[in-house]
């Protein structure tokens, strides 16, 4: 009989109170940002009229983070109401009055911010005993748990609001304790919870820090050397293997009724089509069932597989409803610990790593009433599981210069010098870059043979010609060619030529041709060989410049000259007879000088040979010598 008179009591006062909160959206106390560090609080005093009916309006909310909004130390029966921007209901909660002590405590609730944006809080306070509102009382709002998104190996910093001393854990609130003070620097590889505690704070709270795996096997390919002028494709690539780091979220949002004091209950199905995730991997589930006594709720999640945990059995006391009620391995509290109607994150009385099989298929949400009066029903729930990420992959060169796009993974370079390109290649705000060398090869030099010119009479045969020093530079491969005054010569195609023997007067040079992988040429310094013919015959003046002497006359040349074919400017020879050609002087270089005698005197003269060249003919001259004259008697008488 009390439980029903306490439950018809309950009624009575959560329909005068529901009364109260009428949606006034021309009435705002004050405006604020909405808090952004750990511990952090705003606060917002209504005034003293209209009935306590003012608005804290609160901008820039986050998903997901949870604040607790609360007024306490009031004495009264103390409502908060808190709508979004469009004026739906988001979140309630009652203390049921009169004061923080007694029944559910203070007007609190853990707010889960479900979207980003704007949100309207509205403060009622009422006399249970004379049934008027009460004015003023402030409204606080603080911000007990954040997420935040950072790549694997990256570090994050993490940030409180504090006056005294911040301790910082993982694993839980009294896990692991890895650093104090208002931020700490932190590199998760994977995502993870941390907790923070502060003798200031009521609570512990936490920062989920959510990792998105970098791009394995990021590689720009292999370093490649090129021809000058040349083209190379770049063959960037990154790991194929999708990440199951992403997540979806299936909500049921059919009613379902939850009959009294009946081992059936009621329950509701979520299908999960797909999910690169284990039963055990699911990441939270949120429920919002009304019952006006929750303690009579055993709320139960059946994989599957039929696998089950309870979430919540026979909690919460005589408290009202679950309301955005998320359960998840990182909450703040368990269930056990919370108080209805339950509104933030906690962790389920049976952890989901107890759960097993795979996450698709149908997903049951059983809520069984197990006392008699009240019944209840399942407004809506949701469940959040892994799936694939299937994020675009995006691309980016540095430098641009000579590539043909510098946002895909596989430009084509043309670079005029020898570059370094470095690719970073970005999913999901991480990522990760290689590089990849791309040598121009060095300018083919021809290398070098005997190049001094040499002037040689007609049948000169040159020497071998070889390189002294090598080619170099270019992509090696290289081809020889010789040629003659530019033209090849036929098979003249190894490294060293044996030039023929040369018989015609002319200028002949010879050069390599060198010709590498790239198709690059360059030539050697030629070679020059001047072929000039033999001498022809010299031209002297006699003297004396007579047909005849007399015996003892002084003969000689004079202003010897060479003919018009030279050779090799070889040296003049001479020789001279006294017997008119008979027998000669021996060949020597300097022009004769004697005296007339006999009959008939000879100088001869001719260009000499001399390296390759063939002496000229003798041009000869002469002189008849008169005899001397012989004495003869004269009779004088």
């Amino acid at each position: 009989m009390n439980r029903i008179i306490w439950i018809l009591l309950l009624l009575l006062i959560s329909t005068n109170v529901f009364a109260q909160c009428n949606w006034y959206t021309a009435n705002t106390a004050c405006t604020s940002n909405a808090p952004t560090a750990l511990g952090q609080s705003i606060t917002c005093t209504p005034p003293d009229n209209n009935a306590g009916r003012r608005n804290f309006v609160v901008n820039n909310m986050i998903s997901n983070n949870v604040y607790r909004i609360s007024n306490c130390g009031s004495g009264y029966d103390t409502q908060l109401t808190i709508r979004n921007a469009v004026g739906d209901v988001v979140g309630y909660n009652d203390d049921n009055g009169p004061d923080c002590t007694v029944f559910e405590g203070p007007a609190s609730l853990d707010f889960v911010c479900p979207s980003n944006g704007q949100y309207w809080i509205q403060l009622n306070r009422y006399n249970c005993q004379t049934g008027s509102t009460i004015d003023n009382g402030a409204i606080t709002v603080t911000l007990i748990s954040n997420a935040t998104t950072t790549c694997s190996t990256t570090a994050i910093t993490l940030t409180a609001s504090s006056t005294t001393p911040v301790n910082w854990y993982s694993g839980s609130c009294s896990g692991s304790l890895i650093g104090t003070g208002t931020t700490i620097s932190v590199s998760p590889n994977t995502t993870t919870t941390y907790y923070a505690s502060s003798s200031s704070w009521p609570t512990c709270m936490n920062t989920i820090v959510n990792v998105t795996p970098s791009l394995a096997n990021v590689n720009a390919g292999n370093d490649v050397s090129i021809c000058s002028g040349a083209s190379t494709p770049l063959a960037g690539s990154t790991a194929t293997t999708a990440l199951c780091s992403s997540t979806s979220t299936l909500t049921n949002s059919t009613n379902y009724a939850v009959p009294d004091d009946n081992a059936i209950g009621g329950s509701s199905i979520i299908n999960v089509s797909s999910s690169c995730g284990t039963a055990a991997e699911i990441v939270s589930v949120k429920v919002n069932i009304n019952h006006l006594w929750v303690q009579d709720l055993d709320i139960s999640l059946i994989a599957p597989n039929g696998s089950t945990i309870n979430l919540s059995s026979d909690n919460g006391g005589s408290g009202s409803n679950y309301i955005n009620t998320v359960f998840t391995a990182s909450g703040l509290m368990s269930i056990t610990s919370g108080t209805a109607p339950f509104t933030g994150i906690y962790i389920p009385e049976e952890p989901f790593s107890n759960l097993t099989g795979s996450a698709v298929g149908n997903w049951t949400l059983k809520v069984v009433d197990d006392e008699i009066i009240i019944g209840g029903t399942i407004v809506n729930w949701s469940i959040v599981v892994k799936t694939n990420q299937n994020a675009l992959v995006t691309y980016s060169w540095s430098p641009t210069t000579g590539l043909s796009n510098s946002n895909i993974s596989n430009p084509i370079a043309s670079p005029t010098t020898t570059t370094t390109y470095t690719m970073t290649a970005t999913v999901n705000g991480c990522s990760a870059s290689d590089s990849v060398i791309v040598s121009l090869y060095p300018v083919l030099i021809a290398g070098v043979h005997n190049s001094s010119p040499l002037t040689q009479c007609a049948g000169y045969n040159p020497a071998v010609l070889t390189f002294t020093t090598n080619p170099t530079g270019g992509n090696g491969n290289y081809t020889y060619q010789w040629q003659l005054n530019t033209v090849d010569i036929l098979n003249a195609t190894s490294n060293s030529y044996d030039p023929n023997p040369i018989l015609i007067a002319g200028v002949y040079s010879y050069r390599c041709k060198i010709t590498d992988g790239c198709g690059s040429t360059v030539f050697t310094i030629p070679k020059e060989i001047t072929i000039v013919a033999d001498p022809n015959q010299p031209s002297c003046l006699k003297f004396p410049n007579l047909p005849s002497v007399c015996v003892g006359t002084s003969l000689t040349l004079q202003n010897c000259m060479f003919g018009s074919q030279t050779g090799l400017s070889c040296p003049f020879e001479y020789s001279y007879s006294i017997d008119g050609g008979v027998s000669w002087s021996s060949t020597s270089t300097t022009i004769p000088n004697f005296s007339a005698n006999g009959t008939t005197n000879l100088i001869r003269a001719r260009v000499s040979n001399c390296g390759s060249c063939n002496a000229s003919s003798w041009m000869v001259y002469s002189w008849n010598i008169y005899p001397t004259p012989s004495t003869t008697n004269i009779n004088h008488n």
